[in-house]
C-alpha cells in the first residue's frame, strides 16, 4: 500500500468499493474526475484525507500513489472488509 495516502482516503474508497462493486480502474477514473472539479473550485468534491487538492507527480498526470496498482490493492482491501461484513452477518442470523 503507498504510505502516502490519507487513511481518511483509503476509507472513502473502500466505502466506495463495497457500495458499488466498480472496478478499481473506474474508481481511480472517477476520483481523478472529483479531483479535477475539486480543482476547479468545487469545495464540495473535497477529497477525504486531503486539506487541499493534492499535486500530481512531476512525471505524471495523477497524485502520488493514484494509480492502477494502489486501487487495485485498496478494491482488495474492500472485498476482503465485505466478505467480512457478510461472514459476520451470517452468523448473527444463523
Amino acid at each position: 500500500m503507498n504510505p502516502t495516502l490519507p487513511p481518511a482516503f483509503i476509507d472513502s474508497l473502500v466505502e466506495a468499493f463495497i457500495a458499488t462493486h466498480f472496478s478499481s480502474d473506474f474508481i481511480l477514473e472517477l476520483a481523478l474526475k472529483q479531483l479535477a472539479q475539486w480543482r476547479d473550485g468545487e469545495p464540495n468534491c473535497a477529497i477525504p484525507g486531503y486539506d487541499t487538492p493534492p499535486a500530481d507527480m512531476p512525471e505524471g498526470t495523477a497524485p502520488e500513489g493514484w494509480d492502477s496498482l494502489t486501487f487495485h490493492e485498496v478494491r482488495t482491501i474492500a472485498d476482503r472488509r465485505a466478505t467480512s461484513i457478510r461472514r459476520n452477518l451470517h452468523a448473527a442470523v444463523a
